[in-house]
């Protein structure tokens, strides 16, 4: 498999760049863009990321990495995630992830 953004994707991914002062900035809706074409995304796909924006792979991975609606690894059709933090847990959110589990 080839890992390229079609000429259309990467004249989405130019207008996404210029929204924003650098870059740096336009890296989260990339990342949404590579995941919604390749479904998640590898290590691979995220170096092509860092090389379309003129990023450090690192940088590509860490925010990768950081926020959970990246998928690092090979997802089903349906990802079904339930909140469990603090302000969640108050209004029952414990008992819908011991429902769902």
């Amino acid at each position: 498999m080839s890992i390229s953004f079609t000429s259309e994707e990467l004249q989405r991914v130019e207008t996404i760049k210029s929204k924003y002062p650098d870059s740096k900035s336009a890296i989260m809706p990339v990342l949404w863009l590579a995941q919604k074409k390749w479904g998640w995304l590898s290590e691979d796909v995220m170096k092509y990321v860092g090389d379309v924006l003129s990023l450090p792979h690192s940088h590509v991975y860490g925010v990768a990495s950081f926020y959970t609606m990246y998928f690092k690894k090979p997802m089903g059709k349906h990802h079904v995630q339930v909140c469990t933090n603090v302000s969640c847990m108050i209004r029952g959110g414990q008992e819908i992830y011991d429902s769902v589990k």
